[in-house]
């Protein structure tokens, strides 16, 4: 039950309805003295709302009844024969929400609410035990109905006594309040004041305090006094243009549910003063009226939208539930077809979904939170023709601002893009590079071991002249691709590798690279990050690194050693120069390694292998920069027996030079 709908059920005996009925039990009817002309109850207070209704009653079955009711305060009255011995009844809005309920062993029940809006309600009647026949009807008022609460009356500012805040604009100060309460977001050591207002029905309330000292703004319900009952709290939401720009406005703005709410205009450490407090309340439409207003998305040009006049109507699986608000759309797909729609917006983390039918959520098609380009939720896939949802939301509950959405469609089974097939497949370089791979328009031509069969495919052909190694592997992607590396294109004999990612040691020839849907119909763009490496070159430093030995400090620099490896611990080591030395154990060891770079900043890594293993299996086991300062770094391990490597190398731009390195071990226990 909603708060501020009053509700109560009362189950009662002969003794009210033989007001109504000329006798009592089986046979009995109802009392033409007791009934006037326009069917009101005589001598009881109640008048009326629609005709008295009969029905019979089989056990376990169900009678429902319909009435039609403005605001106010109603009872409803089931009246059944001597063989219904006991009886559910209910009373359910036009939305589902059960009203009121019992369940009475007494031949006649009474269900009694107050509600709020003009709407339709259904008496629903259930016979648990026995079977007969039912009377049902509604009056309006009726004895036990809640009487009227008094009128509020202004107060001084206290939560003893908090002033009546009404919509429009108010001013005052803090200047003469107590410092009694604080909110989460500030307040301290500050007097307020504080105000309150009521709400019979979901309202959408924006207040924006506007001062001249540093405020905070905070709002609590049903308890004005307890700080846990906090529902919002605000200290800057910009500039108090209306006073110079010198102080921050407090800016509140949410939909909340009927109850009454406290409004606090507080200060930060100690200050007081004048302030502007303006008040708007309005009605939050339901999801059919929002629906009803749906614009139609175009596809053609991109259609804009703002959240913040929205409200929070729709959830969706992603986007942490889409606690945002939101703006329902329509969009009209005269064929089957590819669709993508995209919602981009500065403003706040987008939320995309689709559904079937725009006042349901039980027909969800499709939920996005992410996309290759930033600030963007992107939908991809197949609809058949037909009108369908879409959603413009928010993964942030308070999200404001602008968006866009852009729609785009494509035949199936697709028109085609350069690279579609193994003919005109597109050019690799032999470089590291980030290359966008569209399958949006494109068609199904190849499939893999680990998946492509009815996807869409792109294919890249890689030309080497000399041993490579070569890693391509998924950055960002509205679609979740497979990748397949092969000697021969759509030859499913001469496959390399093929999975999410592939890290493969390649020998001189030509291979073919495929991005593919990882199921059928798939679709969508991707950014793939390839990197092709001479491993020639890592092999060669990996042969000449420097035994250490223990207890030994060596000197060196980095300049002129050339680029073989980049550390984990350092972004932007790969373009630095490195050096390489190994340590060779004959039982399990504790290892310390110190680096110290005087005039730069060194990174030190420790490896198992000086090359990473195929399938992208990092060789990697520690690294470490900065230990104190940017000059200083350390590795400290427990190694089993075994030969390993270690790189200094350099983090930040030209970050190169003369260093040294001390190792030292000890037999570990």
């Amino acid at each position: 039950m909603k708060p501020g709908r009053t509700r109560w059920a009362v189950g009662i005996g002969c003794g009210l309805l033989s007001v109504l009925f000329s006798g009592c039990g089986a046979g009995s009817s109802l009392s033409p003295r007791f009934v006037s002309a326009n069917n009101a109850l005589v001598g009881v207070g109640l008048t009326a709302s629609g005709a008295i209704r009969q029905a019979p009653l089989g056990k376990g079955k169900d009678a429902r009844f319909r009435f039609e009711s403005a605001p106010g305060c109603f009872s409803w009255l089931a009246v059944s024969d001597g063989a219904l011995a006991k009886l559910e009844a209910s009373v359910v809005t036009s939305e589902g929400e059960t009203l009121v309920s019992a369940e009475s062993a007494a031949r006649e029940t009474v269900l009694k609410a107050c509600v709020t809006k003009q709407g339709s309600y259904q008496l629903r009647l259930r016979a648990v035990e026995g079977e007969g026949e039912v009377l049902a009807a509604m009056y309006r008022g009726g004895s036990g109905a809640p009487e009227a609460k008094p009128e509020e009356v202004e107060g001084v500012g206290t939560c003893a006594s908090p002033k009546l805040l009404q919509p429009g604009v108010v001013s005052g100060t803090t200047a003469r309040g107590e410092s009694q309460e604080q909110g989460s977001c500030g307040g301290t050591e500050s007097s307020e004041t504080v105000y309150s207002f009521s709400l019979a029905t979901k309202q959408r309330v924006t207040l924006e305090l506007d001062p001249r000292f540093d405020s905070i703004l905070y709002v609590r319900r049903d308890a004005c006094g307890e700080s846990d009952f906090e529902v919002a709290c605000n200290d800057d939401a910009g500039p108090a243009v209306s006073h110079g720009g010198s102080n921050s406005v407090s800016r509140i703005d949410g939909v909340y549910d009927p109850g009454k709410y406290f409004v606090f205009v507080d200060g930060n450490n100690g200050q007081t003063g004048s302030y502007r407090l303006t008040t708007a309340i309005a009605e939050v439409p339901t999801l059919s009226e929002a629906c009803k207003h749906a614009k139609p998305i175009s596809f053609v040009q991109p259609t804009t939208g703002n959240l913040s006049t929205a409200f929070d109507h729709a959830h969706a699986s992603c986007g942490d539930g889409a606690p945002g608000p939101d703006v329902p759309f329509s969009i009209e797909v005269p064929v089957a077809a590819r669709v993508r729609i995209k919602q981009k917006s500065g403003d706040f983390s987008p939320v995309l979904h689709l559904r079937r039918h725009c006042d349901t959520d039980q027909d969800e098609l499709g939920c996005s939170e992410k996309s290759v380009d930033a600030d963007t939720a992107t939908f991809v896939g197949s609809l058949a023709a037909g009108t369908y949802a879409v959603f413009a939301d928010a993964t942030e509950k308070d999200a404001a601002g602008r968006f866009e959405l852009d729609a785009e469609t494509d035949v199936e089974p697709g028109s085609g893009i350069v690279g579609d097939s193994c003919k005109d497949s597109a050019t690799l370089l032999v470089a590291d590079q980030n290359i966008e791979v569209d399958t949006f328009t494109a068609r199904d031509d190849v499939a893999a071991s680990c998946g492509g069969a009815g996807a869409p495919d792109a294919v890249y052909r890689l030309d080497l002249d000399k041993r490579m190694r070569f890693i391509a592997k998924t950055l960002a992607s509205e679609t979740k691709p497979v990748l397949s590396l092969s000697r021969g294109c759509g030859d499913a004999k001469a496959e390399v590798a093929c999975g999410t990612t592939v890290d493969q040691v390649l020998s001189p020839g030509s291979y073919f690279l495929t991005v593919d849907g990882a199921r059928p119909g798939s679709f969508g763009k991707s950014r793939i990050n390839v990197r092709v490496s001479d491993v020639a070159r890592q092999e060669g430093a990996c042969k000449g690194a420097t035994l250490l030995k223990a207890g030994q400090t060596v000197s060196g620099t980095t300049k002129g050693a050339g680029d073989h490896f980049s550390v984990t611990c350092a972004p932007a080591s790969q373009s630095n120069a490195d050096r390489e030395y190994k340590i060779v154990l004959s039982q399990r060891t504790k290892v310390r390694l110190e680096l110290s770079t005087p005039t730069w900043e060194g990174v030190l890594a420790l490896r198992r292998a000086c090359l990473d293993l195929p399938g992208g299996v990092t060789a990697e086991m520690a690294c470490n920069r900065r230990k104190g300062d940017a000059h200083h770094a350390q590795i400290d391990r427990v190694l089993d027996p075994g030969t390993y490597f270690v790189t200094v190398d350099g983090n930040g731009a030209s970050a190169e030079g003369a260093f040294t390195l001390r190792f030292q071990s000890e037999a570990a226990k």
